[in-house]
């Protein structure tokens, strides 16, 4: 038996893989040279992610939450 988790919107499974396809990219690029260290990166990885503009909606994910695009970590203290 196997589980597919796929939902009856077909957009909503391409949006999924265009994510995961994009943070596919982005932690490999960024581990692969901090192998040891790769827990240490997360954080800026996920600022990077949350921080930049998406084309479809034409702002970052900082920007619907907070309102603003923070420049670095403490603008968001």
């Amino acid at each position: 038996m196997k589980l597919l988790f796929f939902t009856s919107y077909p957009q909503i499974n391409d949006q999924i893989e265009v994510v995961n396809r994009t943070l596919t990219i982005l932690l490999r690029t960024i581990i692969q040279k901090n192998l040891k260290n790769w827990d240490y990166c997360l954080p800026f990885i996920e600022f990077a992610y949350n921080i930049s503009v998406y084309s479809t909606i034409e702002y970052s994910y900082f920007e619907i939450v907070y309102d603003f695009n923070p420049l670095t970590f403490l603008d968001l203290i």
